[in-house]
C-alpha cells in the first residue's frame, strides 16, 4: 500500500501469509491439548474438554465463528488467570516455529525499521500483538473483543477500515510536509543571504542582529512562498492554503532567528556553540525551524486537515 506521498507502507497478513499455517486451529488445538504452563491437570483437562464442547457447536452450528473465538477466550481467560503471560509465550513459541523462510529476510528489515510495515490480522490481539512484536512490527492491528460476542474479527472491509483509518491517525501521508517544511526555511535563508549582501541596506533589528536587512527579511519570504508554489503542486494541494502556512511559517522562523539571536547579545558571545565550527553552533542552525515547525504543524491542522 502507498499513502499519498508515495511513500510505501508494507501491510502484512499473519495467517498464511507470514505463517504457513491459519493460527486458529492451532490455538483451539493448543487449548485442547492443555499445554498450558502453570496450570493443574485439574484445569487443564476441564479447558480441554470445554474447548471441545464449543468446537462441537460449531461444528453443528449452533455458535458463529465469531461467538467460538470470544467463548474460547473467555474460557482460557479464566482458566489461566494471572499465568496466561505464561502460555501466551509458550503458544507465541510454537507460531513463530511457522513462519516462512522467505520472508525473514523482510521481517528483519520491518524489525530494524528499514521499511514501514503494519501487521494487520484477524488473528485475536491475545497472542497476535505479541506475537507481531517479537515479529519486529511496532504496529499490530488484530481482534480485539469489547466483551460482546458479537463483536466481528477484524478481517475483511473492516481490517480495510482499520488499515486505513490507521493510516491517516499516524500521518504517514505527512512526510511531505515535514521536507516542505525544511525546504521553505532552507531556501528563504539562503535567498536572504544573497540579497542582504548584495542589496540589503535598510538594517532590520541592528541590536540584535546587525547583518540582517529588511531587503533580505523580504527575499526569505518571497522564497518560503516559490517553495509553497512548488510544494502545492507536489502534494497535490490547494496552492493558497500551501502559501498562508508558508507566509506564517516563515514570519516565525525568522522570529525564531531574532530570538536566537537576541539569546546570543544577552550571553554576550558571538557563537551560541563550537560543534559546527564556521556556523555559529548548533543553535544557529535550528532556530527558525524551532518556531516554524510547530506553526506548520498548527497551520496544516487548520487549514488543510478541515
Amino acid at each position: 500500500m502507498q499513502t499519498a506521498d508515495a511513500a510505501p507502507v508494507l501491510v502484512f497478513d499473519l495467517d498464511e501469509t507470514i505463517l504457513r499455517v491459519n493460527s486458529f486451529p492451532l490455538w483451539v488445538r493448543f487449548l485442547i491439548a492443555g499445554r498450558l504452563p502453570g496450570l493443574g491437570w485439574r484445569r487443564r483437562a476441564l479447558l480441554s474438554l470445554h474447548a471441545q464442547r464449543l468446537l462441537l457447536w460449531r461444528k453443528l452450528g449452533r455458535l458463529s465463528h465469531d461467538a467460538l473465538r470470544w467463548r474460547l477466550l473467555l474460557a482460557w481467560q479464566s482458566a489461566t488467570g494471572h499465568r496466561r503471560e505464561r502460555s501466551v509465550a509458550r503458544f507465541q513459541a510454537r507460531l513463530l516455529r511457522e513462519v516462512r523462510a522467505n520472508l525473514r529476510p523482510l521481517l528483519a528489515m520491518v524489525a530494524a525499521e528499514q521499511i514501514d510495515a503494519v501487521l494487520a490480522t484477524a488473528a485475536g490481539a491475545e497472542y497476535a500483538e505479541g506475537l507481531g512484536r517479537r515479529l519486529g512490527f511496532r504496529y499490530v492491528l488484530a481482534s480485539r473483543h469489547d466483551g460482546h460476542a458479537a463483536t466481528p474479527a477484524n478481517s475483511g472491509s473492516r481490517k480495510r477500515d482499520r488499515v486505513l483509518a490507521f493510516l491517516r491517525e499516524h500521518d504517514w501521508s505527512g512526510r511531505k510536509l515535514v521536507l516542505f517544511t525544511l525546504f521553505l526555511i532552507w531556501a528563504g535563508d539562503v535567498l536572504a543571504y544573497f540579497v542582504g549582501r548584495s542589496l540589503g541596506r535598510m538594517p532590520m533589528a541592528p541590536a540584535l542582529s546587525p547583518k540582517k536587512t529588511w531587503e533580505g527579511a523580504i527575499a526569505n519570504f518571497v522564497a518560503s512562498l516559490l517553495v509553497a508554489v512548488f510544494f502545492a503542486r507536489w502534494m497535490q494541494v490547494d496552492t493558497v492554503t500551501m502559501l498562508l502556512i508558508a507566509g506564517l511559517a516563515n514570519m516565525a522562523g525568522q522570529a525564531g532567528d531574532l530570538i536566537e539571536s537576541a539569546y546570543k547579545r544577552g550571553a554576550v558571545v558571538k557563537d551560541s556553540g563550537t560543534i559546527l565550527p564556521g556556523h555559529g553552533g548548533v543553535l544557529d542552525r535550528v532556530d527558525s525551524l524551532i518556531l516554524a515547525a510547530p506553526v506548520v504543524w498548527v497551520a496544516w491542522s487548520f487549514f488543510a486537515g478541515r
